[in-house]
């Protein structure tokens, strides 16, 4: 079985610094570089839609005051804000249910009565 400050160590690393890096801590190299390509492109995403939307602020400002803003941009940035929360708990769980496998014990052999 692992140990538990390893096994709380990689489900810290996962939930509270980076998605993937608590499957680095416990030698899943492949599936935590997925989970961070995964994380990281939906991030790009959301932050490439903000920042499209926070640059046009001032364009969209009309005569009154009232600033109008593309809503199938924000709907956009709301779906890919909320897949971010989805895979970072999908990578959580994985990293949680990953650290919790109990390796097969050995079988156990009969001592020599000899």
């Amino acid at each position: 079985m692992k140990s538990t400050s390893k096994t709380m160590g990689a489900l810290a690393l996962s939930m509270l610094v980076f998605p993937g890096t608590g499957h680095l801590l416990l030698g899943y190299y492949k599936r935590g570089l997925l989970w961070a390509a995964v994380f990281g492109a939906v991030m790009v995403g959301f932050l490439g839609i903000a920042a499209v939307q926070m640059s046009k602020l001032s364009t969209l400002m009309d005569a009154t005051g009232d600033i109008t803003f593309d809503t199938q941009q924000l709907v956009l940035g709301a779906v890919l804000g909320l897949a971010n929360l989805v895979v970072w708990a999908l990578a959580g769980a994985d990293t949680f249910y990953l650290s919790r496998q109990v390796p097969a014990a050995a079988p156990e052999q009969p001592a020599n009565p000899a």
